[in-house]
């Protein structure tokens, strides 16, 4: 088999040079910083990509300096980037030394289908029109084959994660319901630059060249193997994503990703569909339906006071018996659910209107 390898690919005479825009997009849009945006990104896909009647679970862990890994056991994985890496141009500010112990952040969800789809696909639409998770997540940015109503997208969003590590890299390792079951690659993002003389294209992946060119994914089973223990995956062989952030920007805290996971997702949460673990050296935190509210209640007083009264609410509404809530008109098939007054009847929304005015709370249930 042929040995992985990290590849840029070099480009043409008189091509234009167009560099990517991770840090500048995420200055704006992640206003809560690039912790609040790797749990969006990730919880939102994972709650999209669910298995049927399955309850989802997401892991955080941050290895943080004192576990970093040896350079040395994750050589393989690192090998010939460097030279892209402290290229000039490269547009990365700071970066760790080759040999440095990696730090990294590791990301995984469970009771997911992974990411499903041929890794060969190298344009939008297969041989049969189905939606490929695996090309659309590795090979696109900006360009989603997501639906209107689904919650993440693999576009832009997708960027947080080379844009969340100090040299713009990133790790996927998916476990499928379809072969290969197995599949491992990489991601760096850097700006177009120079190694020996040849200018060389801003996105590199890491993995098996087919006609000197084209990334396709690790299946070694020793080397997904090596990568999981090096890394500290908790993944098995249970279908999913797990997703290596080597050098994670140092913004990225145990507790600020706590935060974010409680101010995002505290309704699934409580409704008993998603179960989140933040962990770090020394200990692990745990949210479920069982220990977000006592959690809530640890944090300070500014974070409580902006939360609480939401996640009270949502409490309340996961109490609701199911004919509590009042029905709303069908969506229109592939939209964004909004709130009009077309989705009730005028008679009931007048009633309705009326008890809202004078405080009571009422519970809809809108189906898509």
């Amino acid at each position: 088999m042929t040995k992985p390898v990290w590849s840029f690919r070099a480009m043409d005479r008189g091509e234009i040079n167009i560099d990517p825009i991770q840090r500048e997009f995420f200055t704006t849009e992640a206003l809560e910083g690039l912790a609040d945006a790797v749990v969006r990104e990730t919880i939102q896909n994972s709650l999209d990509a669910a298995q049927e009647g399955k309850k989802v679970s997401v892991r955080f862990c941050l290895s943080g300096p004192e576990a970093a890994t040896a350079y040395r056991h994750v050589l393989p994985f690192f090998a010939n980037l460097w030279a892209h890496l402290g290229a000039k141009t490269s547009g990365l500010a700071q970066i760790a030394r080759e040999g440095d112990p990696v730090p990294f952040l590791v990301v995984e969800d469970f009771q997911t289908h992974g990411l499903k789809g041929d890794p060969a696909q190298e344009s939008d639409v297969d041989d049969e029109g189905k939606k490929n998770d695996f090309y659309y997540f590795w090979r696109n940015v900006g360009r989603s084959g997501k639906e209107q109503k689904d919650r993440g997208r693999w576009g832009l969003g997708k960027t947080v994660f080379p844009a969340s590590s100090r040299i713009n890299t990133f790790f996927g390792l998916s476990i499928r319901e379809e072969e290969p079951r197995r599949v491992l690659m990489g991601q760096a993002v850097l700006k177009v630059h120079s190694v020996d003389g040849n200018r060389h294209y801003p996105y590199g992946y890491f993995g098996v060249l087919e006609d000197g060119q084209f990334a396709m994914p690790v299946t070694d089973a020793g080397l997904i193997n090596e990568f999981a223990s090096r890394f500290g995956l908790e993944r098995k062989n249970d279908p999913g994503l797990s997703l290596v952030i080597p050098f994670p920007q140092p913004e990225i805290t145990h507790d600020e990703m706590v935060k974010a996971v409680v101010r995002q997702f505290f309704y699934p949460i409580l409704s008993g569909s998603l179960t989140v673990v933040v962990g770090r050296r020394g200990g692990e935190r745990v949210l479920d339906d069982s220990t977000l509210l006592p959690t809530l209640e640890t944090m300070d007083e500014g974070f409580r006071r902006e939360i609480t009264p939401l996640a009270k609410l949502a409490e309340w509404a996961c109490d609701l018996a199911s004919d509590a809530f009042v029905s709303v008109n069908e969506l229109l098939e592939d939209t964004a659910p909004k709130w009009s007054t077309e989705l009730l009847p005028p008679e009931p929304l007048l009633g309705l209107r009326r008890k809202f005015e004078q405080g009571e709370r009422k519970a809809f249930y809108l189906s898509a």
